[in-house]
């Protein structure tokens, strides 16, 4: 619905096109968190000059095997907001403000 709101359907699905073509990892096909924010630096003022703004998200778990170690599991995500709904929406998983480790910038616990 926010897209047809704000007349923004050809420019996600240019967005969603670029994403595919080159934020996907080299090695995997995960994407890539540096490349999806380059991308977004890109769609970022165009979204916004509409009304939407949006944020690439990252999390990541560790996955523990018993005594013989674990994996870390990686979630990414693209988040759109309507300022208009929602003026003061902060991302709680920015990756913007995350380190390549998704913890916070700044973190004094690890």
């Amino acid at each position: 619905r926010m897209l047809e709101k704000y007349d923004l359907f050809q420019e996600y699905e240019q967005m969603v096109d670029h994403v595919v073509e080159a934020g996907v990892g080299s090695n995997t096909k995960m994407w890539n968190i540096t490349k999806l924010k380059e991308l977004m630096k890109v769609y970022q003022p165009i979204f916004k000059a509409k009304g939407v703004e949006i944020f690439v998200s990252h999390k990541q778990e560790w996955v523990q095997h018993g005594q013989h170690g674990g994996h870390f599991e990686y979630f990414r995500w693209i988040e759109f907001v309507d300022r208009a709904e929602q003026p003061s929406y902060r991302p709680q998983r920015d990756a913007e403000t995350k380190d390549s480790r998704g913890l916070e910038e700044g973190c004094s616990v690890m």
